[in-house]
């Protein structure tokens, strides 16, 4: 598998939304634009000394959604939604190769929630249509409740179907691209818990089980991107959250994971650590905040290949410079740690990313 760099990328976004109420009933639409141009360089060698070849990458993205919610009673909510996506992508190749195409989904939903004092629930159900892609609709749905025996006590529970079709960017990429690239489809539950023991701490606990068919992964035989079979993925995580007083906050949080599947056996997923964790402090005073946060992330694979444990630091500095503008400095592996990010390829060490949001 070849290695991308990045030579040059430039990318515009336009949204506009309506909100407005009707008869009762409240009405939001939302539309977007993207559009993104992009040259790269794919190389051989972990180096980047021997170009496999140079891309020109032409893509926009546009899509448009509505919802209508309308409340029956005091408790209870009816909503419909519909959505539409659509992606375009062009890729050139050095040697006059061009791959072209366009993919496009449709979904409709209609959703009701129950919104009591311990008990809230909600049902959606709907239908996805893809266009310009060989694959059936399929139906998706999302049930989930949630329960309050007691005031520091909450219990959920969730379960649901889901789909998406593969990217543009997985069906054409000239190197690993798969224009046969079928839809992923998961069904998922989990249940989780969450204990507010004394004022201003928060404990969470939830386990989770998912099975996908048609995961989309790269197939080093192949040389390839290609649907899976029937994948299996089992999960806990547990949370805390607490307010110190004074504008401070601290929280933690862990995560084991496992993958398995009966066609590639265990560690079926690249870049899929059992073990996470995140522990964090914050402060805010005013207009400024600041945020420390330290990572680990447990061995993983790739391709074949054992990437070792590591431990990251980050640093997030905010200031809300006015009404309208907001400044962000954020410095990642602060200690400089050496490790590859995959196989052959060195991970940057200390980076800085600057930012101002602009909002009216």
């Amino acid at each position: 598998m070849n290695i991308l760099a990045i030579k040059g990328e430039t990318q515009g976004r336009l949204g506009l939304g309506y909100d407005d109420s009707v008869l009762g009933t409240r009405i939001a639409g939302r539309a977007h634009f993207h559009l993104l141009r992009r040259d790269s360089t794919y190389y051989e060698d972990p180096e980047l000394r021997m170009v496999a070849q140079d891309e020109s990458l032409a893509a926009d993205r546009s899509g448009l959604s509505l919802l209508a919610n309308r409340p029956v009673g005091k408790s209870l909510f009816v909503i419909g939604s519909a959505n539409l996506e659509s992606d375009h992508a062009q890729v050139d190749g050095f040697d006059g190769q061009r791959t072209e195409g366009r993919a496009t989904i449709v979904q409709a939903a209609t959703e009701l929630q129950y919104k009591g004092d311990r008990l809230a629930a909600r049902a959606a159900g709907g239908v996805a249509v893809p266009l310009g892609l060989s694959a059936d609709p399929w139906p998706e749905f999302k049930l989930s409740v949630t329960l309050k025996p007691a005031k520091a006590v909450e219990l959920r529970a969730t379960a649901g179907h889901k789909g998406r079709t593969p990217t543009l960017r997985e069906r054409y990429r000239l190197d690993i691209g798969n224009q046969s690239l079928g839809p992923e489809k998961a069904l998922f539950a989990e249940l989780g818990t969450i204990v507010r023991p004394i004022s201003g701490a928060k404990l969470g606990l939830s386990g989770y089980a998912r099975k996908t068919n048609g995961l989309i992964r790269f197939d080093s035989e192949q040389r390839a991107l290609i649907n899976t079979e029937d994948l299996d993925i089992l999960g806990l995580e547990a949370t805390f959250e607490a307010e110190l007083g004074g504008g401070l906050r601290s929280g933690a949080s862990y995560s084991y994971s496992t993958a398995n599947s009966e066609l590639l056996g265990p560690d079926p997923l690249d870049f899929f650590p059992e073990h996470r964790a995140t522990t964090w402090l914050g402060a805010t005073h005013g207009r400024f905040g600041v945020t420390a946060r330290l990572q680990y992330f447990g061995s993983q694979i790739d391709r074949g290949t054992t990437l070792v444990p590591r431990y990251l630091g980050q640093l997030t500095g905010r200031a809300q410079v006015s009404e309208h503008y907001l400044l962000t400095l954020r410095a990642e592996n602060i200690s400089g740690q050496v490790y590859e990010q995959r196989v052959g390829v060195l991970a940057p060490g200390r980076t800085a990313f600057l930012s101002l949001q602009a909002e009216w």
